[in-house]
């Protein structure tokens, strides 16, 4: 070709040496015009044979110093052609292969002009020649032209990312450089014209990749886009920033049924579907705690009236506990002797109840204490007024029997005398306690006592023969208690303090907390000898100080929350400081 080519437009000059030595150009003038023009507009290039030469350079697109340049030499030399490359900061590039796409990154500091130089040399026919060309370029930013789209999809082993990148310029495309960074590889890309290319990612490649594409039309003007890419494992999902299993898309709430699927507050994942967690029920569209919400206390739309207070899904009074009624029965009380963690205290013998009876659906709560005394024992008293009142003395928890058993217009079943000054809920104790029936017998009153451990037994066994209401365990191990977890504030959920009552699930007749949150009172004196007859509607007496106790805390491991477990506290005050009590009301002749 006699003519010189065209100098691109925009901030690309192409400076072409005069000829002189038709054969041999070597040492050509290459000098900068200096003006942004070409130097030698009417020079024609050297008789390299049929070969067209231009030096193409990406000016534009250059936001920052970190931002790649992309320099082509746009010729078809002989096989055996010498390529070098060199940029104003003096790098080089020596013996460049096909197709003579070089990207370059201006080091800090760089001036707003870089000169980019590229010098050929071959033997096609003739002999050996060489030309020089030379362009000036700007390194800043122009409107960005390159358009990518980046994809992610299956492949034998792996993943393929798929970049598909176009030029939206009039001048006409002319090509893009793509690289595939990450997991300590580099992979790159020529695409000639624009167009797709694959990048295949084995399986144990996975991870967080960047692809760079860096594309530019003939004029020179570039764009270079960034993309990261997260690639996982076949048996992966990307979900944000984080491949997660495929399997967990079952039960993950973050991401339930799909990426980016978000369980609401209350709800489950369970089976890709978002549920309603246990003791919730949907109401209105919200999961709710029927257990304990006032609109809808047992079940949607059951509202509680005026100052009504919702515990265990039973409507009543916040001075008044609410109770669950328990009918007469015949059961074994105590362990058998192949039970895991029996204690030698809890000899099994037939009991018969004979009347019918109310227990408190929940344990006395701190707002219900503060209703009666202003004095809350409670060591975790910033839990609030749901939470079970605690580090009661027995002779308190009777107190406060007769406190509501006068609230609720019934007769008081005890008389406490001796008790001295301190206000209830300071840790008093008494010197004597009798009942205030002609018989002597608790059960015999109308008004509100503490339970029988006979009766407490029954109502936590709720008809089954298990260790728990819930089943046998023969480990102590968490991860083997899930059912209990469920149901029980203990050492293995409670982080070592009380919780609200009624945010567990209930027992089968809905009593909650029997199990966990706080050890509780009964009205019977301790006795470590059981006997193995049959009792009917066994009472224990006043006399001795130390009273059993039942139910296990949020300290205890699981072998504490047993139906069977039986402890022994002191009434006056040398006791465990997590106890506190639920109360019981005889509600029916015997039978």
């Amino acid at each position: 070709m006699d003519d010189e080519p065209d100098a691109p437009d925009g901030d690309v000059v192409v400076d072409v040496p005069d000829a002189g030595d038709a054969r041999d150009t070597s040492d050509a003038d290459t000098a900068d015009s200096g003006d942004g023009d070409a130097g030698t507009e009417d020079a024609p290039l050297p008789p390299l044979g049929d070969h067209e030469v231009r030096l193409l350079v990406g000016g534009g697109g250059i936001a920052s110093t970190a931002s790649p340049l992309v320099v082509v030499l746009q010729t078809q030399p002989a096989e055996g052609a010498r390529v070098t490359f060199t940029f104003g900061a003096g790098n080089e590039v020596v013996d460049a292969q096909p197709p003579y796409a070089i990207v370059w990154t201006p080091p800090p500091g760089s001036p707003e002009e870089v000169v980019v130089e590229a010098a050929v040399a071959w033997t096609d026919g003739w002999e050996p020649a060489t030309t020089a060309l030379r362009a000036r370029v700007r390194v800043d930013e122009v409107p960005p032209l390159l358009d990518v789209a980046i994809g992610l999809e299956p492949s034998s082993g792996g993943r393929r990312v798929e970049v598909a990148t176009s030029v939206d310029d009039p001048v006409g495309v002319y090509g893009a450089y793509v690289e595939l960074l990450g997991a300590g590889t580099r992979s790159t890309a020529w695409l000639d014209g624009g167009g797709e290319f694959a990048f295949e990612v084995p399986s144990w490649a996975a991870g967080q990749y960047e692809v760079v594409v860096s594309g530019f039309d003939r004029a020179g003007n570039t764009s270079t886009v960034r993309q990261r890419v997260l690639v996982c494992r076949e048996e992966e999902v990307a979900c944000g920033s984080r491949c997660v299993p495929s399997s967990s898309l079952a039960a993950d709430a973050l991401n339930c049924g799909g990426c980016g699927i978000e369980c609401s507050a209350g709800e489950v994942c369970e089976v890709g579907r978002c549920v309603c967690a246990a003791g919730l029920e949907l109401c209105d569209g919200v999961c709710t705690a029927v257990a304990e919400d006032a609109a809808h206390c047992g079940g949607c739309g059951r509202a509680c009236d005026g100052s009504g207070a919702c515990f265990g899904g039973v409507c009543a009074p916040s001075a008044l506990p609410p109770m669950i009624r328990v009918e007469p029965a015949t059961y074994v009380i105590g362990s058998p002797v192949t039970e895991f963690f029996r204690e030698f205290t809890e000899g099994q013998h037939e009991v018969r109840i004979t009347r019918p009876f109310e227990l408190g659906a929940v344990e006395v709560t701190q707002g219900q204490w503060l209703d009666q005394f202003e004095v809350n024992p409670s060591l975790n008293w910033a839990c609030g007024d749901r939470c079970p009142v605690d580090n009661v003395t027995w002779y308190e928890a009777v107190a406060y029997a007769n406190a509501v058993s006068s609230a609720a217009g019934l007769p008081e079943c005890y008389r406490l005398d001796g008790c001295g000054s301190r206000p209830i809920g300071g840790g008093v104790v008494c010197s004597t306690v009798s009942v205030l029936t002609d018989s002597g017998n608790p059960l015999d009153c109308a008004g509100y006592r503490l339970p029988t451990e006979a009766e407490w037994e029954l109502a936590y066994r709720a008809g089954t023969t298990t260790a728990f209401y819930v089943g046998d365990f023969a480990s102590l191990a968490c991860a083997d208690l899930a059912p209990l977890i469920e149901t029980a504030w203990f050492s293995c959920n409670s982080g070592g303090v009380t919780h609200p009552v009624a945010t567990l699930a209930p027992n089968p007749l809905g009593f909650y907390d029997l199990a966990g949150n706080v050890f509780e009172w009964t009205g019977d004196s301790w006795r470590s000898e059981v006997p193995p007859e049959p009792e009917v509607d066994p009472v224990g007496g006043f006399t001795i100080p130390d009273k059993t106790v039942k139910g296990g805390d949020v300290g205890e491991r699981s072998n504490r929350l047993r139906a069977a477990t039986r402890l022994s506290a002191n009434a006056f005050g040398a006791y465990p400081p997590l106890l506190g009590f639920r109360l019981a009301r005889t509600v029916g002749e015997s039978r």
